[in-house]
């Protein structure tokens, strides 16, 4: 999948090259850090500059590469790269994209299953930004199911202003 991309043309020939070195240890279709500190010195390599744009392309080739696929766990760790790209104050608003709000609808509906009620609020907030303009009259039902839900997480996270701004939002 990932060798497909024009961005990252040599990303598969960098894990082949990693796991014969022993930095990454393979399972199946699974890379994994042999250590820690081959991990923070593998993110400390990345340019401070431009590290938030590169989690945010790497949580958006990863999406892509998965889509349709049953993520479980991983679904966590691809939502947090994006979320991470775009917390930085030079990130750009990202394009709208129905199906990453859809997949962060996802990740939100997973962790407020779990009661983790912070993670899922942000996440919900975050997939305001990959709605169009037009989001409640082309998509109505992604536009509703994120607004019940954002209510409800504002709510459970104790922040009833922002849940009766969400809901005014919706009655409007």
């Amino acid at each position: 999948h990932l060798i497909a991309t024009s961005r990252y043309p040599d990303f598969q020939a960098g894990l082949d090259e990693a796991n014969e070195e022993r930095l990454l240890e393979k399972s199946s279709l699974e890379y994994r850090f042999a250590h820690d500190r081959v991990r923070e010195a593998s993110h400390n390599i990345i340019p401070v500059d431009i590290r938030a744009q590169f989690h945010f392309d790497l949580g958006i080739l990863l999406f892509s590469t998965t889509r349709g696929q049953e993520l479980g766990e991983d679904a966590f760790a691809i939502a947090d790269l994006i979320n991470r790209g775009m917390q930085s104050p030079s990130s750009k608003l990202p394009a709208p994209n129905e199906d990453i709000a859809d997949f962060f609808v996802l990740v939100a509906t997973k962790a407020l299953e779990r009661a983790d009620h912070v993670a899922g609020l942000s996440y919900l907030k975050l997939t305001r930004l990959f709605l169009p303009q037009d989001h409640w009259l082309n998509h109505y039902y992604l536009s509703i199911r994120l607004y019940c839900l954002l209510a409800n997480a504002a709510y459970s996270c104790g922040r009833l202003d922002d849940a009766n701004d969400v809901i005014q939002n919706v009655l409007k």
